[in-house]
């Protein structure tokens, strides 16, 4: 794996370069690139220093060891190749990694060179992406953020100008490009503004789903992917995410290390979707988004994330927000470790998921957790912030499933470690209760007659004490909520032995 370290430093400079957006379709859609030849030379390149200390040639796949020697001494780096029926096409890259001390980034140039050295695609190139993953028998390519196409059959090139490419499933129509507002369907003889069939990221549903195991995607291959002499090979096939799912944000710009079966070492799978929508206006969508990746390295793993998105009808990505994400090994301590969420009324999401306390709590270690997303009119997300731990007493009229849920304590116990290493409760205590009760007294300032709350309260940074009676500033969510706790406290009253358990559990680390 540490060979894709250089490799990833490339990514990170390709999402470095901007320029302001096209402000108009070329006159000609696209030109046949003209096949060149690299410099070459007689006896048999030495390796330059840049790679010397660095690049171990020797562990590097035999078949293709000798065109890597060669292009490394001809560009600054040759990070990926290709097998396309029986011949090896290598991308290439100035730019990308160099020795010499530079106050700013280089300049990245990519370019495509067979394996008689002829120059395929010219390196002039910022980004070149994964063949078929868009469009059949073409790749995405990419300078200062506008996106091109390249046919890499018949070295048909459709110069980038547009800021995404949509694939597109009309006859004749290669695929879509988006230039600020407006779409065009682009075609082997050129392209053409439209206004209808555009592939609309609010018609959510499989369209937009993502997954490097799909039969379309053809890989890319690490060059400088160490082959182990005895020890398990890592996945050395690599996936640049096409620019019209990385736009939505929900998936990595690149994922490396992917293995050829399920049940060997690197990525094993890795897979995306839209999963639900909710309408803000009739132009403005808010999308939730799932994305999986689970593989091997050195033991099973796994990483799971949710984001909130909204586009409008332009296929404009208006904001983005992780709101969940859980990564490990094994299994989860709780079952909805993957977490929940739902849409509620006033454009608001609410997201619920199990996870290591980062707040200052004195009751669990790992515990559900409740956190609030408010979608505005224009788009935009705000997380909602609250002093108070048990932020949903602040949004929501609770009921009594507000309660239940997964929270886990470390046994201290010398005398019960024998049972079990961790305490798991299935409902909130008593205490957590009345803290919760509290705490929304204390958000608005009131001074405590219990010298146990006001001790308590004291210790929170945000707690300004100001009022003995804050029954006037109360709102009716406060109220509501007050009397369910109230209600529920009862009916746990003396029970409190029967919501947890003792249960070994153990994190691989």
């Amino acid at each position: 794996m540490k060979a894709l370290f250089c490799l990833l430093s490339i990514i990170v400079l390709f999402s470095g370069c901007s320029e302001s957006q096209t402000e108009h379709i070329a006159e000609e859609a696209g030109h046949v690139s003209e096949q060149t030849e690299v410099v070459r030379t007689n006896e048999e390149p030495e390796v330059q220093e840049r790679y010397s200390a660095s690049v171990n040639y020797e562990n590097i796949n035999p078949a293709i060891r000798p065109y890597i020697i060669k292009l490394d001494s001809l560009f600054d780096q040759t990070p990926y190749y290709i097998n396309s029926e029986g011949e090896y096409f290598f991308y290439v890259c100035n730019g990308c990694y160099s020795r010499k001390e530079q106050d700013d980034k280089p300049l990245i140039q990519m370019g495509i060179i067979n394996e008689a050295y002829d120059t395929i695609l010219a390196p002039d190139y910022s980004k070149i992406y994964n063949p078929d993953a868009t469009v059949k028998d073409y790749i995405e390519i990419e300078i200062n953020g506008m996106k091109g196409l390249f046919n890499y059959k018949t070295h048909h090139v459709i110069e980038p100008q547009y800021e995404v490419i949509f694939p597109s499933d009309i006859s004749g129509v290669l695929a879509f490009g988006k230039i600020g507002d407006k779409h065009y369907a682009i075609k082997e003889e050129g392209a053409e503004l439209i206004d209808e069939d555009i592939p609309l990221y609010k018609m959510h549903g499989e369209k937009w789903a993502f997954d490097i195991r799909a039969p379309h995607i053809k890989y890319l291959y690490d060059s400088y992917h160490i082959i182990e002499g005895n020890g398990p090979n890592t996945g050395e096939r690599v996936v640049i995410t096409p620019s019209y799912i990385h736009q939505l944000g929900y998936a990595p710009e690149v994922i490396t290390g992917i293995n050829q079966a399920q049940n060997e070492f690197g990525v094993g799978s890795a897979e995306g979707k839209i999963i639900e929508s909710l309408s803000i206006t009739d132009k403005i969508v808010a999308l939730i988004s799932s994305f999986k990746e689970s593989g091997i390295d050195g033991r099973d793993y796994w990483n799971n994330k949710h984001h909130l998105i909204t586009v409008d009808d332009k296929n404009n990505v208006l904001g983005s927000e992780l709101f969940n994400e859980n990564r490990g090994y094994g299994q989860f301590l709780c079952e909805e470790g993957e977490g929940a969420f739902k849409f509620l009324e006033d454009n608001m999401l609410e997201t619920r998921s199990a996870a290591y306390v980062k707040e200052a709590y004195p009751h669990y270690d790992y515990m559900s957790q409740y956190h609030y997303y408010q979608i505005l009119q224009d788009g935009e997300i705000v997380k909602l912030e609250s002093n108070r731990f048990y932020e949903f007493t602040k949004y929501i009229k609770l009921d009594e499933s507000y309660f239940l849920g997964c929270f886990a304590k470390k046994n201290s116990d010398q005398e019960t470690q024998d049972e079990g290493n961790y305490w798991l409760y299935n409902h909130l205590t008593i205490e957590d209760l009345d803290i919760m009760r509290n705490e929304i007294f204390a958000d608005y300032g009131l001074r405590f007659q219990t010298e146990k709350w006001q001790q308590y309260f004291n210790k929170q940074e945000w707690y300004a004490p100001a009022y003995d009676n804050v029954d006037h500033l109360l709102t009716e969510i406060d109220k509501h909520n007050i009397q369910t706790i109230l209600s529920v406290k009862e009916k746990i009253s003396g029970k409190e032995a029967e919501l947890k358990k003792l249960i070994f559990y153990v994190a691989a680390g």
